[in-house]
């Protein structure tokens, strides 16, 4: 008799059999023996029957299809959530630009000259400073397409000149006539 790794005894000259190791720290069994994971996994394969590995096979088919039109409809949902997020982004710009003296029927044109990703922040969130200094960057090199900038009518108080003549007093024809 001899005495084996675990502790029972087996008769001499009987076969030895394959002890399996303890399992490993990952939950995963070690196997001391001639197979191991694929060619265990291939040798079970070649013993089932033709008509179940057809099916096994449009299962997994099946499967993997089922994962595509997943995919498909997460990139779909990506790209309209991304459009969205880019409307919300332009709208803020022009919103930003009109209350800056962009008009109106500028506002499509904006996009070309300011585009909005110069414009956001790492969280997607407009930088108005940065906003800001393209929009005056803009007014400086087109002009015409921001609203011109009226100075206030004068309302009879000093004349805009500064001239002191007519102090207090509202300005008549005759003083803009001579003067």
């Amino acid at each position: 008799m001899t005495d084996d790794t675990n502790g029972t005894q087996t008769p001499a000259g009987a076969p030895q059999t394959a002890v399996q190791a303890p399992e490993a720290p990952g939950g995963v069994q070690g196997v001391s023996g001639a197979q191991t994971g694929a060619e265990g996994a291939a040798d079970d394969l070649a013993a089932l029957p033709a008509d179940r590995l057809a099916a096994m096979l449009r299962e997994k088919r099946r499967d993997e299809a089922s994962v595509r039109d997943r995919l498909r409809a997460a990139k779909t949902e990506r790209d309209q959530l991304a459009a969205t997020v880019q409307a919300f982004q332009t709208d803020a710009l022009q919103a930003l630009a009109v209350r800056e003296g962009l008009a109106a029927t500028a506002r499509g044109d904006l996009a070309q000259h300011i585009p909005t990703g110069e414009v956001v922040d790492a969280a997607g969130l407009l930088d108005e400073a940065a906003a800001l200094a393209r929009i005056e960057q803009l007014r400086t090199d087109r002009p015409h397409l921001f609203v011109a900038r009226v100075a206030p009518a004068n309302t009879g108080g000093t004349p805009a000149t500064g001239d002191s003549r007519s102090s207090g007093q509202a300005a008549s024809w005759a003083d803009v006539l001579h003067g």
